[in-house]
């Protein structure tokens, strides 16, 4: 049996390549982190040269609690099975495996919030249609505004959908804050230099099908054709099937985001989406949301976070 050996400077690097050159179906064989806490190993077979290899069964008697925990919660055996044993210590308790599973994310999986108390953030949302970018917006918009203290502005790309600018509206009132409204790049460039006093300019951008790539592709001339740069954050359902998100994050590409926020915590019954679109996209995570409250129900990403969600604990 052939086998592969991947190295990268971190686990989700190294899966990434796992899965781009041997398919979704590759098998694990091993992973380790190199000598010196630098880069990390992965030896892999493709699923036809696997046709004889006898994987040890999914959480069986000799699998630890962590393993179990994360296999019962939906999360791929194999990404599982490589976070357990890269957890430290043998956990007893679930307290113990949410722990445990939270070094192990810290280690592997990149979390990163677009810093609000910057001098000057530009930060747009985009994503398929119903994951909640408007909603999901206004509440980093309060929390900005109204936490933070900083000096708000939006600007709604959202010209599609049906009654999205009076939503957007209403949340611009509620908050406090100045709303520009835009359709293409003159009108967009003419929202910021409208803008250009406020500290925090966010952008909501209309939901459309993965597959409409005419329309993704006119939203990214618009969010990339001024001299402003702005951030993107790709937002993801929770509830996601790992099929639809991964063509999600293939077809977003093209608009170049920077961070993953995974929206609808509450709705989801397992989070291996989660894992899925980190290590589909290579981004780091960025926000979670967890409700409609606004601004209560978002929070920064964390492996802590993370790691009570794929143990099962209530978010």
């Amino acid at each position: 049996m052939p086998e592969h050996t991947y190295t990268a400077q971190s686990l989700d690097r190294a899966l990434s390549r796992v899965k781009r050159e041997l398919g979704a179906d590759a098998v694990i064989l091993s992973s380790r982190q190199l000598a010196g806490g630098g880069a990390f190993e992965v030896r892999a077979l493709a699923a036809e040269d696997a046709t004889d290899f006898q994987q040890p069964v999914p959480a069986s008697k000799n699998a630890s609690l962590l393993e179990r925990l994360l296999i019962r919660n939906g999360l791929d055996p194999q990404i599982a099975r490589l976070f357990a044993v890269s957890a430290p210590g043998q956990p007893r308790t679930l307290r113990e495996a949410t722990e445990g599973l939270a070094r192990s994310l810290a280690d592997h999986v990149a979390f990163a919030a677009p810093d609000l108390d910057a001098p000057r953030k530009h930060l747009a949302l985009v994503g398929p249609t119903g994951v909640g970018k408007t909603t999901t917006l206004a509440k980093i918009a309060a929390e900005a505004a109204l936490i933070r203290q900083r000096a708000v502005g939006i600007i709604s790309l959202d010209g599609y959908r049906i009654g999205a600018v009076q939503q957007v509206e209403q949340y611009a009132d509620l908050i406090g804050v100045p709303l520009e409204v835009a359709s293409d790049v003159s009108s967009f460039r003419r929202a910021l230099r409208r803008l250009a006093d406020a500290e925090v300019v966010l952008i909501d951008t209309a939901g459309r099908a993965p597959r409409d790539k005419a329309a993704l592709g006119e939203l990214a001339e618009i969010l990339h054709s001024s001299d402003v740069e702005v951030e993107v954050s790709l937002c993801m359902n929770a509830a996601s099937r790992t099929m639809e998100l991964e063509d999600a994050v293939e077809r977003h590409a093209v608009l170049l985001p920077k961070t993953l926020t995974i929206t609808k915590l509450d709705e989801a019954l397992q989070y291996d989406a989660i894992v899925s679109a980190h290590i589909t996209s290579g981004l780091p995570l960025a926000w979670f949301t967890t409700g409609q409250r606004v601004p209560e129900d978002v929070e920064m990403a964390t492996p802590e976070k993370l790691a009570a969600a794929l143990c099962g604990e209530e978010v």
